[in-house]
């Protein structure tokens, strides 16, 4: 058994936003080993060698099919309760504007990936990190910047890439 300050899973995660202020969200499906049902943020454990702002990127390719493209704003770094019941888990998030929306993505992980106004997000049965997180975040200028920013992407015509897009596999530089 794990001692209740010993990090058994290290994760990264991105708050992708969207022109209208939206925030990229997944439903964890039924199934998943920890955490089932809840609302959280897109990212996922980092694999041997690789770096949190990396494994936060590759996990939100991996799960909505969205490539993080640009800058990511460190929001969040610290521990929390391990959902498997023992132990913690150790919490990079980041944020980042976004020219994709609800049409770009493809579910790659969990029941559902969405964008959440912050509105929407109220009532919803979010994981720990994820209630901790993004209250803050909503209320934050990093919020209102990239929210900015990501108008500016969709002005420009900067499309979202996804492994979909024409050019196969070469999208995903």
């Amino acid at each position: 058994m794990s001692e209740p300050d010993e990090v058994v899973a290290t994760v990264a995660g991105v708050l992708l936003v969207d022109a209208a202020g939206r925030v990229l969200m997944q439903l964890r499906d039924s199934e998943a080993p920890v955490l089932p049902d809840k609302w959280s943020l897109v990212g996922g454990h980092l694999e041997p060698g690789e770096g949190p702002e990396d494994a936060a990127r590759r996990e939100v390719l991996e799960e909505s099919a969205i490539e993080v493209e640009g800058v990511l704003e460190p929001v969040f770094e610290g521990r929390f309760p391990s959902g498997r019941g023992h132990g913690s888990t150790q919490w990079y998030a980041y944020a980042a504007a976004t020219a994709a929306s609800d049409e770009d993505i493809v579910v790659g992980e969990g029941a559902d990936i969405v964008f959440l106004r912050p509105d929407e997000m109220v009532g919803l049965d979010l994981a720990p990190s994820a209630a901790h997180i993004l209250p803050t975040f909503v209320d934050s200028p990093l919020h209102q910047r990239l929210t900015a920013r990501a108008a500016a992407l969709r002005a420009a015509g900067t499309g979202a890439k996804t492994p979909f897009d024409a050019g196969g596999s070469d999208s995903l530089r």
